[in-house]
């Protein structure tokens, strides 16, 4: 027969050749305490074996990472010929197929990417979201004046970190990402910016019949696509090595109450600004 002091110690362990985790289960404990404990070992042991799979070494035979790039600089060339309508393309596979893996690859491609989780608490995967990105990303009050002011902030920080002495290398600039203060001062920036004009909206009169407000709104764009071509050419910097990633962006499709145009709709018309 079992002891009390068997019973309050039996264990439950995950470990690998670098990390164990040990919970203890006292025999007083719920069955759904029990659950809960052993999810959360679960869900340790996961998230810690994918951070060792981003840090070993990546295997690519059939040479995906050229075959994106490749894909990247065919989007940004039929950008430019106007062929579509905005600046983006999808990528789309099943979970645990290296997407995420894929897109930190580029980095050693001196490529400078914006690395950008939208998943949100629920999210289960790695690397994790930024909480705070993902709430002023994925809010249900966003507009094209605040992506668009985003944006902008974003590559003004990239612009600021490449005119460093010397130049911080690409590889340097995703490492940057993962300090907490890296998106808090973009989007701080963002805010700031969208309140003001060009990325304010002017309010439209109640009297201004489907034509005046489609004329107010393509003025709206040809001020904030001036803006952007002033600010980026005042850069002189290529931004043919710049890329953003929205990783877990299915969330943005969801719509808000009462409004037919989702998030990713309001953040591909302010893609559609840059030149």
């Amino acid at each position: 027969m079992a002891t009390r002091k068997q019973n309050q110690q039996e264990v439950v362990s995950l470990s690998n050749s670098e990390s164990v985790l040990a919970l203890g289960f006292d025999a007083h404990m719920t069955y759904e305490s029990c659950t809960a404990m052993a999810e959360t070992a679960e869900n340790y042991y996961l998230a810690h074996a994918t951070k060792l799979a981003f840090e070993s070494e990546y295997v690519d035979p059939n040479r995906v990472v050229d075959r994106f790039i490749a894909s990247v600089a065919a989007c940004r060339d039929e950008w430019r010929k106007q062929t579509l309508n905005a600046p983006y393309f999808a990528v789309v596979q099943a979970s645990m197929m290296g997407k995420s893996r894929l897109f930190f690859r580029l980095a050693e491609r001196q490529i400078f990417i914006f690395y950008i989780c939208l998943g949100g608490p629920e999210f289960n995967g790695y690397p994790k979201g930024d909480p705070a990105l993902v709430k002023a990303l994925t809010s249900q009050t966003c507009s094209e004046g605040f992506y668009a002011a985003f944006l902008l902030a974003a590559l003004e920080k990239l612009f600021e970190f490449r005119r460093t002495d010397p130049p911080g290398s690409s590889a340097d600039w995703i490492r940057q990402q993962q300090d907490t203060t890296f998106w808090t001062s973009i989007l701080e920036r963002a805010k700031n910016q969208s309140r003001q004009l060009p990325f304010l909206f002017p309010g439209l009169d109640k009297d201004e019949n489907e034509q005046q407000i489609n004329e107010r709104k393509n003025q709206y764009f040809t001020k904030l696509r001036n803006h952007f071509d002033h600010v980026l050419q005042a850069q002189a910097t290529s931004q043919d090595n710049v890329l953003f990633i929205f990783d877990e962006a299915r969330c943005l499709l969801q719509s808000a109450e009462g409004s037919q145009v989702s998030n990713f709709v309001i953040l591909r018309r302010a893609l559609q600004i840059f030149p």
